[in-house]
């Protein structure tokens, strides 16, 4: 009787050590699941606002200033090769502008462009930088004018507006109907005076960032990440 007792406490001792340890693995498995959960969430937290930062331009009334201002934000990004958080920076971002022959049609002079080299149609991507992309490398040339000392962007802006007086004066050779650079601004500007085209150029980019795109493709995600859109020039 005293060892059927003894076996009852034994194997009473032993079910209890089953029911704790069942316990134990439970807690462990909930905690290991809310622990997976949580860094699921921030993990989806943090690719959520990578792709709001880029989701935010794609509209059908994206007007260029905020196009130039997306595009800078592409190009600073595909320079990354790591960084914090859960972000896949394998992945670069691609962007297509097209401004067409409407854009040239509309503001070049007899349909032809000279600050935007044809066919008028721009990829951005991992390997495109000021020096080597076409699209990149005007807008900064036109910034270069803004930030002159010699010029300035009010500057610009001015002899942008006037431009067909200008063109008169210095192209057609107008002296009645044309106006020179000191005429407009009241000083000489020799570095404009010698290339007149630089205002015909600025004044392409003056339109360029009033107008109005459209996104015509995308957006396009890769592995859930903003990878691929693009504008074209609709007004």
């Amino acid at each position: 009787m005293e060892n059927a007792s003894k076996a009852l406490l034994i194997a009473g001792g032993v079910l209890i050590a089953l029911l704790v340890l069942g316990a134990l693995l439970l807690m462990f498995n909930q905690l290991s699941g809310y622990q997976k959960s949580n860094a699921n969430i921030e993990k989806d937290t943090q690719l959520a606002a990578f792709n709001d930062q880029f989701a935010q331009y794609v509209r059908n009334d994206l007007k260029g200033n905020d196009l130039i201002s997306f595009v800078n934000k592409v190009v600073d990004y595909n320079k990354k090769t790591s960084g914090a958080g859960t972000i896949n920076y394998d992945i670069k971002i691609t962007v297509s502008i097209e401004l067409g022959q409407a854009f040239a049609q509309k503001f070049g002079v007899n349909g032809r462009l000279t600050a935007f080299p044809s066919p008028y149609t721009y990829v951005i991507d991992k390997n495109s930088t000021k020096g080597n992309n076409a699209f990149l490398k005007t807008i900064e040339t036109m910034r270069s004018y803004e930030e002159d000392s010699s010029i300035g962007r009010n500057t610009m802006s001015e002899l942008s507006s006037n431009y067909e007086a200008l063109k008169a004066y210095y192209i057609d050779h107008d002296t009645t109907r044309g106006k020179t650079v000191k005429d407009i601004t009241g000083r000489s500007i020799p570095r404009v005076e010698n290339n007149i085209s630089i205002v015909e150029q600025y004044r392409e980019y003056s339109e360029l960032k009033t107008a109005t795109f459209q996104c015509v493709e995308g957006p396009i995600y890769e592995g859930d990440q903003f990878s691929k859109v693009g504008f074209k020039f609709v007004k």
